[in-house]
């Protein structure tokens, strides 16, 4: 008898533990079914003309944890409204390596802002496998596309670029496209680009452009670029240019254009010399802190008293504080 019962109990348990599984399996099923079946609807929202479905949508996207929710987020990208395509953008960066093919392709879609889009978020995944799409995306019709691939060839920082976005800057009609060019070029920092980057700070017509070269030659670095620098601060109209060309002198830091830059400033002809001070601070070479306390002591022009002010500081050494002190009593009150 007691044998029967224990038999009948380990039946009994047996028939649970089917029923448990047969119910925890059911309970799996569906849900596969309802993610595929919440993609696809989500998809659907995307079509919405109110934009918080659109935004919601995209929301909900970023929650499932599947492979199949990219392409509906890369066309996201394109739905016209900024919130809900840096939210998609967003998402496919933090989803890493496997979008980067899909955004590759993305970069030859139908749709201008999924290309730019595509472009931006490329940059931030950082992935070298962008860089030849980029490239291609460099000739792209749409100025913000163009502008967008040269900026995240800059990030990526492969040389693969160098020769492309030289291009780019001699010959892209859209003066905004060379800006992002030249950034690109100092950012990726290669000395192979330094030549094309002289020749554009002296023959671009347009003074940010000029300006942004000036800022990728004292990136880059190389003392080839001295010279032309120095011409360039001679010559140049425009003042925007020429402060960014005396940075970009302090910053290549060339012994010799120190000794140049201190004859300008001692040059009471040289119309420039409140450019000429800003370099001077940027060098910290305490050799310049006598001329600029004499050039002080004889020039009345506020701006470069200024200026000459803050190079003093900048350069330091035992008798900054005093060379300073005179000058709280300024009547100037930006000296």
């Amino acid at each position: 008898m007691g044998k029967d019962v224990r038999n009948c109990l380990i039946l009994i348990g047996i028939f649970i533990l089917i029923f448990v599984s047969i119910y925890v399996i059911s309970l799996i099923i569906p849900n596969k079914t309802a993610d595929k079946a919440s993609i696809s609807e989500l998809t659907q929202q995307l079509y919405s003309v109110e934009q918080s479905v659109r935004y919601s949508a995209v929301t909900q996207l970023a929650e499932i944890d599947s492979d199949k929710t990219v392409e509906p987020l890369i066309f996201a990208l394109g739905t016209g409204d900024y919130r809900t395509s840096k939210k998609a953008a967003s998402v496919l960066i933090e989803m890493g390596d496997i979008v980067v093919n899909p955004l590759c392709d993305a970069l030859s879609n139908d749709n201008a802002d999924i290309r730019k889009e595509a472009a931006i978020a490329l940059g931030e995944i950082g992935d070298t496998r962008a860089v030849e799409p980029l490239i291609s995306a460099l000739k792209d019709e749409d100025t913000y596309v163009r502008t967008e691939a040269a900026n995240s060839l800059g990030k990526l920082k492969d040389t693969r670029a160098i020769s492309p976005l030289v291009t780019v800057l001699s010959e892209d009609a859209d003066e905004f496209v060379r800006v992002t060019a030249a950034t690109a070029l100092g950012e990726i920092g290669d000395n192979k680009a330094v030549d094309p980057l002289i020749a554009a700070l002296a023959e671009d017509t347009d003074e940010n452009v000029r300006y942004t070269v000036a800022s990728a030659l004292g990136e880059i670095g190389d003392n080839k670029a001295v010279d032309p620098l120095i011409t360039i601060l001679s010559e140049d109209t425009n003042e925007y240019v020429r402060t960014a060309v005396a940075s970009a002198l302090g910053q290549i830091g060339d012994r010799d254009s120190l000794q140049t830059l201190i004859s300008f400033l001692e040059d009471e002809s040289f119309p420039h010399r409140a450019e000429v001070a800003i370099a001077l601070g940027t060098f910290k070479d305490e050799s310049a802190l006598e001329p600029l306390i004499t050039a002080l002591s004889k020039v009345d022009d506020e701006y470069f008293r200024g200026v000459a002010a803050i190079a003093i500081a900048q350069i330091g050494g035992s008798s900054y504080f005093e060379l300073l002190v005179p000058l709280l009593k300024d009547e100037s009150s930006f000296v």
